[in-house]
């Protein structure tokens, strides 16, 4: 009879377990599963850690990004890399998989750390100007591109009193036609591959150089009492060992160049693509050596390649401007044209009366 009462007791475990609790008027043990939103949360970060793994290469791999085209290129990525660490170090946190999260949070501090200062979300620094505005697209409209009609409309809505064309091609010259009678002093130095240039201006200019390889195109335009420089240039994109070299070359003499006038206290504009980040050690030299400052700063992120991308994108198109030049607006246009969206500023020399 002994036996028997505890193998019935057993079997009711066995079959119930929370029956032996209830029998002596405790609380019931519940099966340790976790719920569908649990389930869901771990099927999620298993794979996010696989992508975090990913993301702690590339952001490693940015470090050696002076000397090898490719580690370069992952420095653009900074930003994604910063804000993806920040997600999986959230969905880390709620499964508590405590050592995955900290290694996000080592990531996201890498890689804000190598953005940081991020002066395009700083307040503005005023500067105090009176006088007559000038209006400046820089557009990098695309070698191949057959729109030429688009390109013109957006022009025309940009209206510009100076438009530089990042590369221009031969096909492309006989449809600016428009903009060459609305725009009457110019420069054309258009090419059959990517690294052609056109300036358009309605004002007079004084052109300082139109030629080079690759090519720039700087002019002096008067904007009321005072004269302001306009610099437009293409620099290599860092696709291969040589590129990446020459490129970082060109950066390095246009700090030298820009330097150079801003002792002479010119008022300048340069601006194009640039094909790299601002975040970079070499674009953060060319600001610290030519004593210019970035357009971009207070003005937000303003992505512009790819433009399918849209602010998910890279801003690898800038403008630059000398510290007696006062930047009264900045943003980013351009329809389904182009690969690149196009720059529009609004500026003030500092001075003019």
């Amino acid at each position: 009879m002994k036996r028997w009462r505890v193998r019935s007791t057993w079997n009711a475990a066995v079959n119930d377990p929370s029956s032996v609790t209830r029998s002596r008027n405790a609380a019931p043990v519940q099966p340790d599963a976790l719920n569908g939103w649990g389930r869901a949360l771990r099927w999620i970060a298993g794979r996010t850690s696989v992508l975090l793994v990913l993301a702690v290469l590339m952001t490693l791999a940015g470090y050696a990004g002076r000397w090898q085209w490719f580690a370069d290129a992952m420095n653009h990525t900074r930003c994604h890399l910063m804000v993806g660490a920040l997600v999986a170090l959230a969905v880390f946190a709620a499964v508590r998989w405590w050592r995955w999260a900290l290694t996000a949070g080592v990531c996201f501090a890498a890689n804000f750390w190598s953005v940081w200062p991020v002066d395009w979300v700083m307040p503005e620094r005023k500067v105090v100007a009176e006088g007559p505005e000038v209006r400046v697209l820089f557009w990098n409209v695309h070698a191949s591109t057959d729109q030429w009609e688009q390109i013109q409309s957006v022009i025309h809505q940009a209206d510009a009193d100076v438009v530089a064309l990042i590369e221009l091609n031969h096909a492309l010259v006989p449809a600016l036609q428009p903009l060459r009678q609305s725009h009457p002093h110019y420069q054309e130095l258009s090419r059959s591959g990517a690294f052609g240039l056109g300036v358009y201006s309605r004002r007079p200019v004084t052109w300082v150089k139109a030629g080079g390889d690759p090519a720039e195109i700087r002019g002096t335009i008067n904007a009321g009492e005072a004269d302001l420089d306009i610099w437009a240039v293409h620099t290599l994109p860092p696709m291969g060992t040589a590129n990446l070299a020459e490129r970082n070359g060109q950066l390095r003499d246009l700090a030298v160049g820009l330097a150079d006038d801003v002792r002479q206290h010119r008022r300048v504009i340069v601006g194009g693509d640039f094909n790299i980040t601002p975040w970079t050690r070499e674009f953060r030299k060319l600001v610290q050596v030519s004593g210019c400052r970035d357009s971009r700063d207070s003005r937000g992120y303003q992505a512009t390649w790819p433009r399918s991308l849209g602010p998910l994108g890279i801003p690898i198109d800038h403008v630059l401007v000398s510290p007696d030049v006062q930047v009264i607006d900045r943003t980013v246009i351009g329809g389904d044209v182009s690969d690149h969206r196009a720059v529009l500023c609004r500026f003030r020399p500092v001075g003019a009366l």
